[in-house]
């Protein structure tokens, strides 16, 4: 069965934030910014997060997590 070709939704949103907060910063990139860059409807991005609060929570915990982790390869 061939994959749909939106299967990485979330994935997609979350690459798209990050690019838009590090151009606009947090608090000027909205919702509505971030469903536009990847081309879909702000209800379809309240489908895969409750709100902007949890996409920016997700989106620091995850690249934070991955960033300590290399400083920590990287002191031993």
């Amino acid at each position: 069965m061939p994959r749909h070709r939106f299967t990485n939704t979330r994935e997609r949103i979350e690459r798209a934030a990050i690019q838009l907060f590090a151009e606009k910063g947090v608090n000027a990139t909205t919702v509505r910014d971030v469903a536009r860059a990847v081309d879909i409807s702000e209800g379809a991005l309240y489908r895969h997060f409750d709100g902007k609060d949890e996409l920016v929570w997700e989106v620091f915990e995850r690249n934070y997590v991955q960033f300590a982790g290399r400083l920590e390869s990287l002191a031993l």
